[in-house]
């Protein structure tokens, strides 16, 4: 009798078991068939705006009155995808293509600027078809991108929200669509993104062309940054990426005893940290990605050139160098040495007008008056 109650409470706890499973699958379904007819209804949405005058598209700045009217239009042009029409409070046109808000960012939450870096959960769809989705991929504005529009889309989000955008497939894929994937000039795209991750980053490159891109861990104090010339305390590692995993590479960041006392812009001081450190705050402490062209660091031994890596650097503190007209005789031949290993330096790598005129402001400082000693003028 005891072997049969338990047998009884088994089959019901199974069932109900299973009942649980059958009610978290058809939950599961009704979102994603809730989820496919918004993405349907917004689609239909941008065929009823190429359908409509152009001059009654809602635009990011567009008044609130005409984003209401706008929005009855649209409302009203809606082809039949069954079901009720949800509210389009959160729908705008974006440069062409459309925007529908799904979830709402907080209050005052950031927005991705030049070249900062992402993470997002997206998805590309053609009708009812998934072309390409992913799970917390990681992006950087400017850089690659898995559809045209990408980045504007991007840029007019904030942290935390989700939206859906859709585009023409002429301005995705151009005037001939995409034949691989079955989709023709004339049909609509849609890209469902949810922006999980902001990572601000600076291109501290000499020509802005992504070749130094820096991460800043750890904010400086106040606002003064290192001129040329500079005694700097730095503690510097580096690593490389390589196919058996991450190899490190001198001075790792660690105590105090480190610490690495360099002149900004001397001949222990390559291009790329050059460029790094004079970027930097004192107590400031950053992440950067090095890439071609930049030679070799003579502390690191390294080229990016040769292979890509990645600094991470602490500005512990530094002392300005003095003004010109303040120099003692040593200062100043210090200060043309320094001109002409960067002048040396440019001209190797291909910068001949720059070379000249860093050249030419180091001969300058040769015919300044003497301000020194007779003994300094001879130890110089």
């Amino acid at each position: 009798e005891k072997q049969q109650q338990l047998k009884d409470l088994l089959e019901e706890k199974q069932t109900s078991e299973h009942a649980r499973e059958q009610a978290a699958a058809c939950n599961q379904s009704a979102s994603k068939l809730q989820l496919l007819h918004e993405r349907q209804l917004l689609l239909a949405v941008l065929i009823a705006t190429r359908r409509t005058n152009a001059t009654s598209m809602t635009t990011l700045d567009a008044s609130p009155a005409d984003n209401g009217t706008t929005i009855e239009v649209f409302r009203d042009a809606l082809p039949d995808v069954g079901g009720s029409v949800p509210q389009l409070e959160g729908f705008q046109v974006v440069r062409g293509s459309a925007k529908w808000i799904l979830v709402e960012p907080a209050l005052g939450a950031p927005m991705p600027l030049g070249v900062d870096t992402v993470r997002v959960n997206f998805a590309i769809f053609h009708g009812s078809r998934v072309v390409i989705a992913a799970s917390d991929a990681p992006f950087q504005i400017g850089g690659a991108a898995p559809l045209r529009g990408w980045d504007d889309a991007l840029r007019t989000m904030r942290l935390g929200e989700r939206s859906i955008f859709a585009f023409p497939a002429s301005e995705v894929y151009g005037v001939d669509g995409n034949a691989s994937l079955g989709i023709e000039a004339g049909a609509t795209i849609g890209l469902d993104i949810q922006l999980l991750q902001l990572t601000p980053t600076e291109d501290v490159s000499a020509y802005a062309d992504r070749s130094l891109l820096k991460v800043i861990l750890t904010h400086g104090h106040g606002s003064e940054t290192p001129a040329g010339g500079a005694s700097l305390q730095v503690l510097l590692s580096a690593r490389i990426e390589e196919q058996a995993g991450v190899v490190a590479v001198r001075q790792p960041l660690g105590t105090r005893d480190e610490t690495i006392e360099l002149e900004l812009g001397g001949s222990e001081c390559g291009d790329a940290l050059r460029l790094t450190l004079g970027s930097m705050r004192r107590g400031e402490v950053a992440r950067v990605e090095v890439r071609a062209p930049y030679g070799v660091e003579p502390l690191l031994n390294l080229s990016a050139a040769d292979t890509p890596y990645t600094l991470e650097v602490e500005l512990r503190g530094f002392a300005q160098p003095r003004a010109l007209q303040h120099m003692n005789t040593t200062e100043a031949m210090r200060h043309v040495e320094r001109l002409k290993a960067v002048a040396n330096r440019q001209y190797a790598s291909g910068e001949k007008a720059v070379a000249c005129s860093t050249y030419a402001r180091a001969w300058h400082m040769l015919q300044l008056p003497d301000r020194a000693s007779a003994s300094e003028a001879e130890g110089a």
